[in-house]
């Protein structure tokens, strides 16, 4: 079962129109014991998606929508400009995809690259439910060391507003800021009290040094425990 992409969905309208396609199309005994066992199959892979320690949020590996099926994208205000872009010759691992983000931070304006937690899209906007996680995890790396940014978080009032709260700074929570080599940032989160946690919308990294600045980002995660 493919939990990955499933992880956007809500399961309990997934099995409920998963089992109502199937039971019209089994109408004797055997074909509703059959469905039974894909109603119990269905709902373990929902328990064990809901008990997992940490879920994905963006690898990067798909085109368009995240593994929430959020959205990514720049913004800024001129002079400030920035660009963004899925390549596949910087990553973490053995394989895969980074964001590439080139930000060219000026004295005025604002620039940075928000990632989005729901389908904008959607008729019916569903906001992650992270009550349960502790961490914001993240893997960085700069193209010359040195680089900088904020990370921010949005809950559904947030995104409503267009805007974010700040919940750190990149260079403050690694030992020797960011350099040329993958370094996990870990963020903790029960002491953000201003977010609605069962209502997560997005997370937002925003320059706002002055200078040029191109890093490389991974694997986003909500985890449960710091070292998972």
């Amino acid at each position: 079962f493919h939990a990955r992409r499933k992880s956007s969905l809500n399961w309990n309208a997934l099995m409920h129109s998963e089992l109502k396609v199937l039971s019209n199309h089994m109408p004797n005994a055997r074909s509703k014991s059959r469905l039974v066992v894909i109603a119990g199959v269905l709902l373990l892979a929902s328990r064990a998606w809901a008990e997992s320690s940490s879920v994905l949020i963006d690898d990067f590996n798909d085109d368009v929508q995240n593994e929430l099926a959020g959205y990514r994208s720049t913004f800024a205000a001129a002079p400030s400009k920035v660009s963004a872009m899925r390549v596949a010759d910087v990553f973490r691992g053995t394989s895969g995809r980074s964001a590439q983000i080139a930000a060219d931070r000026a004295e005025s304006g604002f620039c940075g690259y928000w990632i989005h937690l729901f389908d904008m899209r959607a008729a019916e906007k569903r906001y992650f439910d992270a009550s349960r996680f502790a961490y914001l995890s993240f893997w960085v790396r700069g193209a010359e060391g040195g680089e900088d940014f904020l990370i921010k978080l949005a809950d559904e009032r947030w995104i409503v507003k267009q805007d974010s709260v700040t919940v750190a700074q990149a260079s403050h929570l690694l030992r020797d800021g960011i350099t040329t080599t993958w370094q996990e940032v870990v963020i903790p989160l029960r002491d953000q009290h201003k977010l609605d946690w069962r209502q997560l919308g997005g997370i937002t990294f925003e320059f706002v040094r002055p200078g040029k600045h191109v890093v490389y980002i991974d694997d986003i995660t909500l985890k449960t425990k710091a070292d998972d």
